[in-house]
């Protein structure tokens, strides 16, 4: 019996894309039109015609004028490109949202969240190989900063370099041992390993720092499935149900049942 790949391992579909860095109450939000309460009898309205791309531009472009009027005011600022760039990326105009990265670090070099930023903005763009310098330079610039650690490491998992991924996850929580994205990674990794113990353990530590969160209520989904696969040895399942977080012991899985894991949106 094989663990199939269709319902295990919620991963970097929940978590790599994360949103990059944004500085607190610089980027611009949407609110969303009031709604109005239908008149008894009346016929039903036709539903809005979708935006041209003319129309989006224009929209975008309102949205954003304040910053972009903070750019034109303040052009040699980073960070007033880097909010511009938050903003782009929010809208999903990640070219535009890379020229602001790029500017602000052409700026400033030592901007490591502009670095960090940049290096997510040319991963979606899927241009890997330039991001990572990215991630790198933010890493030497703030090394007591996970983030950083934590994009390369997604990066890397995303393209099946799993084990540079793991090292990097390792890193990530050698600077802050309570990282739950780390944590929730690294179990995974393991998982496909066939290492069931180590990534049990990984998850139980998301659920112990933090629970109620969304990295646990996927962990809970990865145990379940994980629990019913060895359903038939039940002695297995107990004791993978009584690890404590910090066991550190290295076990296979019992004979028989020694199978990869694919991760749900995992390359």
């Amino acid at each position: 019996m094989k663990l199939g790949s269709g319902w295990i391992m919620v991963t970097l579909a929940a978590l790599a894309a994360a949103a990059p860095v944004a500085a607190q109450g610089t980027t611009v939000g949407e609110t969303p039109a009031p709604a109005t309460a239908p008149v008894p009898g009346a016929a039903p309205e036709a539903a809005p015609a979708p935006p041209t791309s003319a129309q989006d531009s224009a929209r975008v472009a309102n949205e954003i004028k304040p910053l972009m009027d903070a750019v034109l005011a303040d052009s040699l600022n980073p960070l007033r490109h880097f909010e511009l760039g938050n903003a782009y990326y929010d809208r999903g105009r990640l070219q535009d949202a890379r020229d602001q990265f790029q500017r602000a670090v052409d700026i400033d070099s030592t901007f490591w969240k502009a670095w960090v930023n940049l290096g997510t903005v040319l991963d979606e763009l899927n241009f890997d190989k330039a991001s990572r310098p990215a991630f790198e330079r933010a890493i030497r610039l703030n090394p007591k900063e996970p983030f950083a650690y934590v994009k390369m490491a997604n990066s890397l998992y995303a393209r099946g370099l799993r084990k540079d991924a793991m090292d990097y996850y390792r890193r990530a929580l050698a600077v802050k041992p309570e990282y739950l994205e780390a944590h929730f990674m690294l179990g995974n990794a393991y998982a496909e390993q066939e290492m069931y113990r180590e990534a049990v353990r990984e998850w139980k530590k998301v659920q112990a720092f933090g629970p109620g969160s969304p990295e646990a209520q996927m962990v809970n989904e990865n145990l379940n499935t994980v629990y019913e696969f060895f359903a038939d040895q039940p002695e297995f399942v107990k004791q993978l149900k009584a690890l404590p977080v910090k066991d550190a012991s290295r076990s296979a899985a019992p004979a028989g049942k020694i199978r990869a894991v694919k991760a749900r949106g995992s390359k």
